[in-house]
Formats: structure tokens, sequence, C-alpha cells
């Protein structure tokens, strides 16, 4: 990987696309005796007072319990909280990001002193939700190989049955050895793959609207996000034996990940219609009592993007009688009607009060005019970053992912209606999703794949 998160770690530099990119990172260690060091780092960067590692029964017994012996050699007695699952969802050894999570690490919260994350995506969310909250630093101790979300700024929490994102901060410093990656689950390193496997579809995405839209767009973080990309797709064989090395350079891509949402201020780099697919299904799943790994879900919305992307640069704009396509298009009360019952419940939760005036506008979006002109450049760039559907598919399979939505316990219903209506997940973000529905061909793709 030609981006060395150790360099990036601390670092600001102006870019050639004319922003100032930041990673307020103050250490990035990764490999052998990366934990070591914790003592060290929490010295020169000043942090003081008592330490609370957050940890479950698991990640505590595999990492915990050394962080806890490393910072006790110098004369400091943390505490801890050993977070327990508490629920009726399926998988039920799950701990869960919800309000007694929170309460218990609360609880636990001495006066002053840093937080210490062992684990990976719920801990870690847990935990800078927390330190957000009360102005203290956090250190990421990473257990798996599962999501790109250590470096992240935001936390997914978990309210009744909906999951809402708040803002939170990233880390102070990040940690993951080899040894301690390789003893998670095998499926946590395919949910891990998977998350990275969606940076196709984002990536082309971004690019997309690039285009049509003019939206900002950075070739050195396309360029970051793209070597996580083609790192993890080197790998695929050494992942599937749970190879320690290869479990580490995975972790290394999904903090990258993390490092190129902060670089540019948002997940638009490593984000886009795969991951609406995602958060949709994970809205009916939690509905229906079911959890799944965030990269599974990831992997399938990347395959049935992928198929789209297929569907919609075979099109040549200048064949479609954009007139009908025009009248086809609903009005606003009957596509809200559609996307509301899509939804469910859950719609009052992701509806914002700016969301019709935007939809109206896209409603009469004159779509035929912007790709004038415009069509080869699309053809030619976007697809840089794409698979096809039969590679994805080898690679899932290889790996042990689920390749149909059923297999992974999503409903035909859920599948359809996250098509029809999961671009509405951040309607501010544009996709294939919105592109093909402007071009009349979305209709056609649910009949076709569903």
């Amino acid at each position: 990987m030609a981006w060395k998160l150790e360099d990036l770690a601390d670092s600001e530099f102006a870019c050639e696309c004319g922003r100032v990119h930041k990673v307020p990172i103050k250490r990035i260690r990764m490999g052998e005796g990366a934990l070591d060091y914790i003592a060290k780092d929490m010295a020169e960067l000043g942090l003081t007072g008592t330490p609370l590692i957050v940890a479950d029964e698991t990640t505590y017994d595999i990492a915990g319990s050394k962080v806890e012996q490393i910072i006790q050699e110098i004369g400091v007695s943390p505490r801890k909280v050993i977070l327990r699952p508490h629920h009726n969802l399926k998988p039920s050894s799950w701990v869960l990001p919800n309000e007694q999570s929170l309460g218990e690490v609360l609880l636990r919260l001495p006066d002053k002193g840093p937080l210490i994350a062992v684990g990976s995506g719920t801990i870690n969310d847990i935990t800078r939700f927390i330190a957000s909250k009360t102005n203290r630093s956090f250190l990421s101790v990473a257990t798996a190989a599962s999501m790109d979300g250590y470096a992240s700024t935001v936390a997914p929490l978990l309210t009744g049955s909906f999951k809402r994102t708040y803002p939170a901060g990233s880390p102070i410093a990040i940690y993951a050895e080899p040894n301690i990656l390789a003893t998670a689950p095998l499926e946590m390193a395919g949910a891990g793959f998977g998350d990275l496997l969606g940076k196709s579809i984002a990536l082309a995405d971004w690019r997309l609207s690039h285009i049509i839209n003019d939206e900002y767009y950075c070739p050195t973080i396309a360029a970051v996000v793209e070597d996580v990309l083609a790192a993890a797709l080197a790998d695929v064989n050494a992942l599937a034996v749970g190879n320690p090395d290869a479990l580490l350079r995975l972790t290394e891509g999904l903090v990258l990940s993390g490092v190129a949402i902060l670089m540019f201020g948002d997940s638009r780099p490593v984000s886009g219609a795969e991951h609406e697919l995602a958060h949709f299904w994970e809205i009916k799943g939690l509905a229906h009592g079911r959890l799944f790994y965030h990269g599974d879900k990831v992997a399938i919305g990347t395959l049935f993007m992928t198929r789209l992307y297929e569907n919609v640069l075979a099109l040549e704009p200048a064949s479609i009688d954009w007139a009908r396509v025009y009248a086809q298009r609903p009005s606003l009360d009957t596509y809200q009607q559609v996307v509301q019952q899509d939804f469910g419940k859950a719609w009052d939760e992701v509806h914002s009060p700016s969301w019709e005036t935007t939809k109206q506008a896209e409603l009469k979006r004159p779509t035929g005019e912007l790709l004038y002109g415009k069509w080869d450049r699309i053809q030619h760039i976007v697809p840089k970053s794409l698979l096809t559907a039969e590679e994805i598919v080898a690679h899932l399979a290889k790996l042990g992912i689920p390749k149909t939505p059923a297999k992974l316990g999503i409903q035909k219903e859920w599948l359809m209606a996250s098509i029809r209506s999961g671009k509405e997940m951040k309607p501010h973000r544009y996709t294939i999703l919105d592109l093909a529905d402007e071009m009349g061909c979305l209709d056609a793709v649910i009949e076709q794949y569903c």
C-alpha cells in the first residue's frame, strides 16, 4: 500500500485539489508489539488521570487484559467496564450500542482520564460517543479487521429499533497487532473485506456526480481509496485462510479508508449507493429483530449496484425518449407515499425538513440535457474502479460471504424497496441509483434482479 498510516498520522498538507487536508489522529501503530507503545504514547500526548478500558468479554480476554497490564506497569491503575449482551435480537451474543451500554460506561467513568476502546465496531462507537460528550480523548485498540470505522468521527447508536448516527470524534491513537486480529472469527474479516469492496461503487458514484453535477472531487483522496481497494483484492486468498499479516494489511486498509474520510471531511469518497442499500436493510433487520455484519450488507449492495452500473452504462442517452421519461415521473405526493411505505416507521427518522423542496427539484431535473456531451466521459472515467459482477461473486465465495440477499436474511420485499427508495437514506448524495431513476430504468432493474 503506497500510503503509510504512520506518515499520515497528525499530518496536514495542501493538496492539488486546492484544499488543505488534516489528519487529527496523533498515533497510528500497526504491527507486532504495537500495544507496547500505549503507555509511552499516553505520556507523550499528555493523557493523565485514570484510564477507562471499554471492552466486551471476548475482546478483554484477547487484548484488554494486556492493555491493562501495560498501563499498570507504569504505576497507573486503570478502570475497566466489560459490556455484555442484553437483548432479544439475533445474534444474541452481540453487544449493542444502545442506552444500556452507554449507561454502563458512564457509571464507571473516572473524574478524569482517557478512554481506551478494545474491540471493533460497537465498542468503538460507544467509546467515541462518550469521549466526545465528556470532552475526553480516547485510544482505539483494534481486535478484528471487520469495519472501516476505527478512524471515524461519527457514532451509530441504537435508539429503540432505529440506528441513528451521532457526531463524535476520532481517536487520538489507533493500535493493531496481527496476532490479536487473527483471533477474531474469519467471518469478521469477510465483513471487513466487504466494507472495502464497496469502495468500488463509492468511487464510481463520486466520479459520476463530479461529471454530472460538478461535485467537488479530490484525486489525492481518490487515489488513497483506490490503493485500499487494490490491496484488499490482492489479499483475498491470504484472507481466506486467516493469514495474520493479511489481516493486518486489511485493518490498515480499513483505517486508511477512515483517514480518507477525515481528509475529505465527509464519507463521500468511501460510501455510495452500496451503503445506502446496506443502511436500508439494517433498518428493516432491526425492525424484525435481526442483526447483520455491516460489511456483509455492503458486499451484497456492491454486487447489485455493479449490475446496475453495467445496465446503465450500456445505455445510449441519445436513443432515450426523454419526453416519455419525464412524463412518467411521479408527482412529489405520489413519490413520497411510495417512500413512506418502503421505509415504514423509520421514515420519520430519515426525513428532513428540506426534503420536499430538494426532491421536487430532482423530479424536474432535465437529465437528458445534463448528460448531453458528458456520456463519453462518464463511460470512460466512472467504471475505472468497478469490478465485474462475476469477479465479486468469486471473491465473496472464496471468503464465505453470503452471495445473495436471501442467504443473508434480507427479504425480497426489502430488496425491492431498497432499490426503489434506498437513495433517500442520503438524498444529498448523488449515486447510480439517482441516475438510473432519472433515466427511467430503475423499475426495470427491480423486475430483473428482484
